[in-house]
This record gives structure tokens, C-alpha cells and sequence, in this order.
């Protein structure tokens, strides 16, 4: 042991075998991975983002639904007004592409 140097100690320490490891690495601090983080889902920002998604959509859902003639109430995305002029344009494009590709009426 006395031709070991200063330098060549700790290699020599660390090659006795598993018990010396565990000595070595008992006085560190525990492993903090991400500095400890909450978990998403614990986060006041998480909770405040879905109540207020939650919020605003059941806002929209109600402001949205409407009476259909059998006396059901059913949700509408789009209004009439807009479903006529989506149909208006999707007729237009049709005839734009296949024009000379429709057989006439005869």
C-alpha cells in the first residue's frame, strides 16, 4: 500500500468492491431529478387552464343548441346562413373543375 500514490487512492478505494462503493456514495444528497417538479396535474396553472377551458366551452355548447321541430334540442355549429353559402361555394368549385366532364340533361 505504501507505493500507492495520492492520485491512485480513490481507484484503489473504489475497486475494493460494492460495500466501499455504498460508503462512498451514503453521503450525497438524495438524486433530485428536475430539481423535485409537481407533477403537471398538481399545478394551480393546470387547474385554473381546465376550469376556464371547461368553462368556456360549456358556455358555447348552451349558446349553441336550439329547438328542432321535433321539440329535441341539438347542438348547431354553423347557422343556416353560413351551411348556404359553404354548399354555394363547394357547388361552384365542383362545376369549376368538372364543367366539360358532366353529361347535359337529355
Amino acid at each position: 500500500m505504501q507505493f500507492i500514490s495520492q492520485r491512485m487512492w480513490p481507484i484503489r478505494r473504489l475497486s475494493l468492491g460494492t460495500r466501499t462503493q455504498t460508503r462512498l456514495f451514503n453521503n450525497r444528497p438524495p438524486y433530485q431529478r428536475f430539481n423535485n417538479k409537481q407533477k403537471f396535474w398538481q399545478t394551480r396553472t393546470f387547474w385554473y387552464t381546465t376550469g376556464t377551458g371547461t368553462v368556456c366551452g360549456a358556455i358555447y355548447y348552451q349558446s349553441h343548441l336550439e329547438d328542432s321541430p321535433t321539440g329535441r334540442r341539438r347542438f348547431i355549429n354553423v347557422s343556416s346562413a353560413e351551411e348556404t353559402q359553404l354548399g354555394a361555394s363547394a357547388y361552384m368549385q365542383t362545376m369549376a373543375t368538372y364543367r366539360f366532364q358532366i353529361v347535359p340533361h337529355t
